[in-house]
């Protein structure tokens, strides 16, 4: 197992950019399109990106991992005091999840003045439109936890994972809905490279989530 990286934001001691810790979807590390998504959102001025690896795979072990990885991040930047965001797709938004529901709202999780903001896109476990079904693994799909972090969840309008209900559209029949699910997904899941954050509806605001759709 290769060493982790070094989470780097600073020189000389002081922050220099706010960190974006990025998880990509299932992919299986082959292609990185974190890079890219809401428009090179991790790179822009004032920030700087920082992958979280994990195995990104149909294993039932690759969430857990994802969340062992950001973790690892995250407990790195609290430490010294940091401010960072999270941006997380798909597989990745999963590992995402599963670490509020370890670290939130409990003694040494990273303060909202710390972590100050998380961005998922097209993430299963959505509250609002997600597709519970069945994780790899065999463990059914449990909704993103609200917690005290700003959130903002961002479902592109045809995602068959993220926006089930079609929510902002005409309906699909549950048949096409199923079917766009298993036949690769396709673009609609996969790409967010053009959404634009200001460009979204939104659909509820919940504590401190709002669940946003894309064109």
């Amino acid at each position: 197992m290769k060493p982790r990286a070094r989470t780097v934001c600073h020189i000389g001691g002081v922050q220099t950019s706010t960190c974006v810790l990025t998880l990509e979807g299932m992919n299986f590390g082959i292609v990185d399109q974190m890079g890219r998504a809401l428009r090179g959102y991790a790179s822009q001025p004032g920030r700087h990106r920082v992958k979280v690896d994990y195995p990104a795979s149909a294993s039932g072990r690759s969430i857990g991992a994802g969340c062992d990885g950001l973790d690892h991040h995250v407990t790195e930047l609290s430490a010294r005091g940091e401010q960072f965001e999270i941006l997380a797709h798909s597989q990745g938004a999963e590992a995402v999840g599963r670490w509020l529901r370890l670290r939130a709202g409990r003694p040494g999780a990273p303060s909202p003045m710390l972590l100050r903001r998380i961005i998922l896109l097209g993430n299963p476990e959505r509250r609002l439109g997600g597709h519970l079904g069945w994780q790899f693994g065999g463990t059914r799909r449990t909704p993103t936890p609200e917690t005290e972090y700003t959130t903002l969840d961002i479902a592109r309008r045809r995602d068959p994972f993220a926006n089930a209900d079609c929510w902002g559209t005409r309906r699909r029949s549950r048949a096409r809905m199923t079917a766009a699910r298993l036949t690769g997904l396709g673009a609609d899941h996969i790409d967010y490279h053009d959404v634009a954050i200001e460009d979204c509806d939104v659909r509820a605001v919940s504590g401190n989530t709002r669940y946003l759709v894309a064109p």
